[in-house]
């Protein structure tokens, strides 16, 4: 089966990854491989590298954001090259199909997945010297709380195959960034507002809502590197003043728990920031009452600032969980 065409946002996805690591050497049986510049090697493209978190693991692993490989050569390919790809399915989403091109022109190929899983593609033609082949496998799942932890994940391999020469392989690790894991375990925080609604003008036709509770739970499974902190944004000529009126931590009082971290204020936008003491364990809930003081328009106004509510100023850790859940507004306000 021939691949199709590819459109040019594929091209531009294909061609546009930046060269990671991870070469290997192919014994090639023919005399160019006397000359070690000829002989073809497979270098692992995937841009920055993705991030794998394992439910009891200190340090994370790193796989590539996309399983796209460089056929590098200075020789020319046989008809029915063929490179295998194997990789973890819970970290990776099949390419459909797999793709393989040749300085951006889709290249005749044929793929076929087996076991648990393994992509075998076989490049019909004979490719020349010199040029970019690339061959796109699959795509790294986007996975977030609770999906996001994968025990003992795989590391996908790579090998190149062609007639007169013998097969050789390598693991595709991407290069990992130079961070270290400030926790033991991975953890996460997941935010939730409660809003409360006013409205202005004569016939009360106008409405805005402002956050009247904030809650901060913790998604474990280790304790929160880092105090929760959370900042408020609202529109100040609807809200002139935001406080903490109280905090609990599993329903416990927390008297001066929240301390103000400072307040901006402009003419689109009032923000305050708050800090607090408390790093949220595995099904920990802090709650944050607050005071807010609204105003009302004389009518309608020209724009409007939405109320955001999210979580601020929790550090870059790497075993910090992706829950999706730390940032919340509304957008259902009428101003006009």
């Amino acid at each position: 089966m021939n691949t199709p065409l590819l459109s040019r946002r594929q091209l531009l996805t294909v061609t546009g990854l930046t060269i990671g690591v991870g070469t290997i050497g192919l014994a090639d049986a023919s005399p160019a491989a006397a000359d070690p510049a000829a002989v073809p090697y497979i270098r692992l493209l995937g841009g920055h590298p993705l991030q794998v978190l394992s439910p009891g693991s200190a340090q994370p692993t790193w796989c590539p954001r996309q399983l796209a490989v460089e056929v590098v050569r200075t020789v020319a390919l046989p008809a029915s090259t063929v490179v295998t790809v194997s990789f973890d399915d819970r970290l990776y989403a099949a390419a459909d199909p797999p793709t393989v091109t040749l300085d951006g022109h889709s290249v005749a190929a044929t793929a076929r997945f087996t076991g648990a899983l393994t992509c075998t593609v076989t490049i019909e033609p004979a490719i020349p010297a010199g040029g970019q082949l690339l061959v796109r496998i699959a795509n790294a799942r986007a996975a977030l709380y609770p999906h996001d932890l994968v025990p003992q994940p795989g590391v996908a391999a790579a090998t190149l195959a062609a007639r007169g020469a013998a097969p050789a392989g390598t693991d595709l690790r991407p290069a990992t960034p130079d961070r270290r894991a400030q926790g033991t375990q991975p953890w996460g925080v997941e935010l939730f507002t409660g809003w409360e609604r006013h409205t202005w003008g004569d016939a009360d036709e106008f409405s805005y809502h402002h956050p009247v509770r904030i809650s901060l739970r913790g998604t474990g499974p280790g304790r929160a590197a880092y105090p929760t902190a959370f900042a408020i944004g609202v529109d100040p000529r609807l809200v002139d003043h935001v406080a903490v009126a109280g905090a609990t931590l599993n329903r416990r009082p927390l008297p001066g728990s929240v301390r103000a971290a400072g307040e901006i204020r402009t003419a689109g936008g009032y923000t305050t920031r708050w800090r607090t003491s408390v790093m949220v364990g595995i099904g920990d809930v802090l709650d944050v009452a607050l005071r807010v003081r609204p105003l009302k328009p004389a009518g309608a106004l020209p724009t409007i600032t939405h109320p955001v509510v999210t979580i601020w100023d929790m550090g870059n850790d790497v075993l910090q969980r992706q829950t999706g859940r730390t940032s919340s507004s509304r957008l259902d306000s009428v101003w006009r």
